[in-house]
């Protein structure tokens, strides 16, 4: 068994194998879209579906006079009726936030005032 095993170790030697790992692609996290949203004043999403993984809102609010607007989205879990997690903005333009929720259903309630706007939520998978 030990000149086996001494065999084995010594072949990549002699016949100058060299082995390369690279991670397989399809099984690579990648973001994924799961909810996209846009309007102005005040909306519910329909519920989206969330598997735990890492997850982010991107969002961009415009404003013709943007120290009058309102911008705030409740992210609330199906069901529980009290937000998990509550993103607000007083800039205007593109800007990103990380969540770290449970899988389940989910849903947003966006709060807006003098401004329109485009929400995504993304869930690394």
């Amino acid at each position: 068994m030990k000149r086996f095993v001494l065999i084995m170790a010594l072949l990549p030697l002699v016949f100058g194998a060299v082995a390369i790992v690279r991670p397989d692609s399809a099984t690579a996290a990648s973001w994924v879209r799961v909810c996209k949203t846009s309007g102005t004043g005040i909306k519910k999403t329909r519920p989206f579906k969330l598997n735990g993984g890492e997850q982010k809102i991107v969002y961009t609010i415009k404003a013709s006079q943007p120290k009058f607007m309102i911008f705030q989205i409740y992210v609330t879990k199906v069901g529980s009726g009290f937000p998990d997690d509550v993103i607000q903005s007083s800039k205007t333009g593109k800007h990103t936030s990380y969540m770290y929720l449970g899988g389940g259903r989910w849903y947003l309630e966006m709060n807006t005032a003098n401004c329109s706007w485009v929400v995504q939520v993304y869930e690394k998978r």
